[in-house]
């Protein structure tokens, strides 16, 4: 099963770290290098990656529909938002999918409809530790950096099984 990442991509400029790495508060640029860091994810990964944008902006060099260096990019019509279009695309893929986004509504739909999900922090972190695999940097020039704990926290409560499963599929990314 092949795994399909949607993301919420205005949503993930905004509510995450990744778009001070641009240095532009010019919104197409930033748009741009967005679909450009998306693409070194996906050269290092493989996943099928479907980014959202809400309304076709008069800036956009794109249509509504493009796919640029293997993203896919959306860009929802004046009668939807791109919450929206990313809940129906949601539920059509369902288990394959994994949403990213930091919109409650939206993660609880892509929950419910069986999809994975992960927050638009979370996601720009994996994005920025691909950046350093395909820049050259080690990961684990950075791991080593974190330190482990040997305290015992408590006893173990097993989540359920979908909870497991999705968990296991966000760890992959």
């Amino acid at each position: 099963m092949s795994v399909h990442i949607i993301v919420d991509g205005y949503n993930l400029l905004r509510n995450s770290k990744i778009s001070s790495l641009f240095y532009s508060v010019n919104v197409p640029i930033e748009r741009d290098s967005l679909i450009d860091a998306l693409a070194i994810y996906k050269k290092i990964k493989k996943y099928t990656i479907t980014v959202v944008f809400d309304g076709n902006s008069k800036y956009s060099l794109y249509d509504e529909r493009d796919s640029i260096n293997g993203i896919d990019i959306i860009f929802s019509t004046k009668k939807e938002s791109a919450d929206g279009v990313i809940k129906r695309m949601a539920e059509k893929e369902r288990e394959r999918a994994i949403v990213v986004s930091s919109d409650n509504e939206v993660l609880k739909f892509a929950e419910s409809a069986g999809s994975s999900i992960i927050s638009s922090g979370d996601f720009a972190k994996k994005i920025i530790k691909a950046h350093y695999v395909f820049y050259g940097f080690s990961e684990e020039e950075e791991e080593s950096k974190k330190k482990s704990s040997t305290k015992k926290k408590g006893p173990s409560k097993r989540n359920p099984k979908n909870k497991r499963k999705n968990s296991l599929k966000i760890n992959k990314l």
